[in-house]
């Protein structure tokens, strides 16, 4: 019931009520295609940039360990 709910879950309750109502409403809560777009576009590059955090924490444990940088991987040119 209403009445026991904590203000906190009162606010969610209500916010998912209005979302419905708006959506029931055909007003726009939900994500457009841009966005949804976007959104992808913005995953990949955060794989990316991941990835390209993970070469680079080695290629700096390899130098502070006192290593050649001739072990340094290196990215093959692409011809």
């Amino acid at each position: 019931s209403w009445e026991s709910l904590t203000p906190a879950e009162k606010v969610v309750e209500y916010n998912n009520a209005n979302r419905e109502v708006a959506i029931l409403c055909n007003h726009q809560k939900s994500v457009s295609k841009a966005q949804e777009t976007q959104l992808d576009t913005l995953g990949t590059r955060i794989q990316t940039l991941k990835d390209q955090k993970k070469v680079l924490k080695k290629i700096l444990k390899i130098l502070m360990n006192g290593g050649s940088t001739k072990k340094i991987p290196l990215k093959k040119d692409e011809k």
